[in-house]
């Protein structure tokens, strides 16, 4: 799949096969080197919930992409996917026992901005994080 490259566009090479997280997180770590480490810690867990969503819920990934939009201090991760047409379900609170269904909550939580983009052939669904740590 081919998209157009912004100015600071990152692509992790997603190959046939399985889809190793820890690798894309390394790859991430590479890119961000002059970022804060709780900024790195939080783009790290919102690629990860993002392409795990996107293989768990849409089947696969067929790319990922990092880049900072021009003039403004933030990092957007993007993940496409081949199903257009199914959308990200944002669940309410779930019982602290009852397993998954928190990925989107996280992903709203540690995201300035998030949402999904419709394409003929798939979807991107993106989040931006403030390069400017939050206040813990």
């Amino acid at each position: 799949m081919s998209v157009e490259h912004r100015q600071g566009e990152h692509e992790f090479p997603v190959t046939a096969g399985p889809f190793a997280l820890a690798p894309m997180r390394a790859w991430l770590r590479e890119r961000l080197v002059d970022v804060p480490a709780e900024v790195v810690a939080d783009a790290e867990l919102l690629a990860t919930e993002l392409v795990t969503n996107a293989f768990k819920h849409a089947g696969g990934v067929l790319a990922f992409r990092m880049w900072q939009p021009s003039g403004r201090a933030v990092v957007r991760l993007e993940v496409d996917d081949p199903r257009p047409q199914l959308l990200p379900e944002l669940r309410g609170e779930r019982p602290v026992l009852e397993p998954g269904g928190r990925g989107l909550l996280l992903v709203k939580a540690l995201s300035s901005a998030w949402g999904v983009e419709h394409a003929l052939a798939h979807k991107t669904t993106w989040a931006e994080i403030s390069l400017v740590p939050a206040p813990r």
